[in-house]
């Protein structure tokens, strides 16, 4: 499960359903909202509204690659 923890150092955090417990998290822009996952399930895009971008998380990675 991903969700995104909206403040001015915005992050994505990644939920471990199975283990209750939060497997990592991950810094973005800022507020950042929508998460949708590539077709593949390797990236996660997540809008970051007040910088008006898109983070592309590599999910295998847990870290953002690109900032478009």
């Amino acid at each position: 499960l991903y969700v995104t923890l909206g403040s001015v150092k915005g992050s994505v955090g990644v939920i471990d359903l199975a283990k209750k417990s939060i497997e990592a998290v991950i810094p973005v822009g800022h507020t950042p909202y929508s998460p949708v996952p590539s077709h593949d399930g390797k990236y996660l895009y997540v809008n970051n509204r007040i910088d008006n971008n898109v983070s592309v998380i590599d999910l295998s990675q847990k870290k953002e690659i690109a900032l478009y």
